[in-house]
Formats: structure tokens, sequence, C-alpha cells
């Protein structure tokens, strides 16, 4: 059996991303346990660190799927196929790159550089673009955009606990 390139490229893609959130929020964890004060709905570390663990392997379940439609629904890997270009399908890929850069940056910006309402918006669009992936997932494969709800409904409680934060310090 031959494993195809994206059952490697895409989770590997998703562990660089979690390994780089993890570096960056260790990175600030002093700051962020002992300088703020945090709301009850902020839930322990280990829990956290579970539901990103989870999130992650759901959203690499929904690339995985997505490619794969599209792998099978051309026969090909290539996206261009008798000049036919699938806009939907390259707008989504680049989405889920986008989100990942996005969700780097957000560790980026609230753990290492301490911009709590900047990291608040920027949540808010990458938010935005979960939204949009689920949406246009939605018609081609219900499932990859269900695949994509946990996540979506993780960085929202997130937001909240961001933006209580904010309120709090």
């Amino acid at each position: 059996m031959k494993i195809k390139p994206n059952y490697i490229i895409i989770p590997l893609i998703a562990i660089v991303v979690a390994i780089f959130g993890y570096i960056f929020s260790v990175m600030g964890m002093d700051w962020y346990k002992n300088e703020l004060i945090k709301p009850e709905t902020v839930f322990s570390d280990l829990l956290s660190n579970i539901i990103w663990i989870g999130v992650f392997i759901f959203a690499t379940v929904s690339a995985l799927i997505t490619w794969n439609k599209r792998y099978v629904e051309n026969k090909f890997l290539l996206v261009f196929r008798k000049k036919e270009i699938d806009v939907i399908f390259l707008f989504v890929v680049g989405l889920f790159a986008v989100n990942a850069l996005f969700n780097i940056l957000w560790v980026l910006l609230f753990f290492v550089l301490h911009q709590i309402s900047l990291a608040f918006f920027e949540m808010f669009i990458l938010e935005l673009t979960i939204l949009i992936v689920m949406s246009l997932l939605w018609k081609r494969s219900k499932v990859a955009s269900l695949f994509m709800l946990p996540y979506f409904a993780w960085i929202a409680f997130v937001m909240y606990n961001t933006l209580q934060i904010i309120f709090l310090n």
C-alpha cells in the first residue's frame, strides 16, 4: 500500500503549528500565571492542552477529507486539470494555511508580546476564517465541515476568556 504525501504533510503542518504554539505559550507562561487576573472560566493547563490536541486532530482530519475529496473528484493531485481551476478548493486550502499562521500569531501576540487586545482582535479574524472554511466545505463535505466545529467552538471560548482577561486587567 502506497502512502499518499498528504497523509504526512497535512498532519506535519498541524504538528508544527502545535509546536510553535507550545513554545510561544511556554515563553509567556510565567507572565500568564503570575501577573494576569484570569476569569474563573479558564481551564487548567492540562485540560487546555488536551482540548488543543483534540481540536488540532479534528482540524487535521477536516483538511485531509478536504484534500482527499478533491483528489477523488479529479483522480489527480493536480489543482489544475484540463485548464479547470477549482477556485473554491484553492481558497479553502489557502484559508487552512492562513488559519495555521493566525493560530501561531495569536499565541505570539498573547503570550510573548503581551498584546492581549490585539490578540483578541486577531482571534476574531481566526474565528472568521474557520467559519468561512466551514461554510465553503458544507456543500462539498458536511463531514469535513463538521470536523471544524470543535475548533470553532474552542476558539469562541478562548475569545470569551481573552475578552474577560482584557476587562479584568
